[in-house]
């Protein structure tokens, strides 16, 4: 007879990350556009670039974290916002909107 607490999985360290989905990717885009496009049209266009970039798998996601906080400085709310697209090991607190999210 088998033992029993052989046979139970360990628990996570960290519960797996929810699905993003193509909606929430649009509400981020969508968001971006409302902070940059009119005020800041050549920052907008950079963001969309980084963005293209990570999608193609022309950057990793350590050079477009760094290019996006970079890009985002001063707006803590789209930083945190964009945690939800990144792997654990890449998630940041960006401060009192991005409280810790570690």
């Amino acid at each position: 007879m088998p033992n029993a607490s052989r046979s139970q999985t360990p628990a996570p360290l960290r519960a797996t990350r929810p699905m993003v989905t193509i909606e929430d990717g649009m509400r981020y885009v969508l968001a971006l556009h409302d902070e940059f496009a009119l005020a800041e049209p050549e920052k907008y266009e950079a963001i969309l670039a980084v963005l293209r970039a990570l999608r193609a798998g022309s950057m990793d996601t350590a050079g477009v974290v760094a290019r996006m906080e970079d890009l985002l400085s001063g707006h803590r709310e789209l930083l945190h916002d964009f945690n939800q697209f990144l792997p654990w090991c890449y998630i940041r607190a960006h401060g009192p909107a991005g409280g810790n999210i570690h």
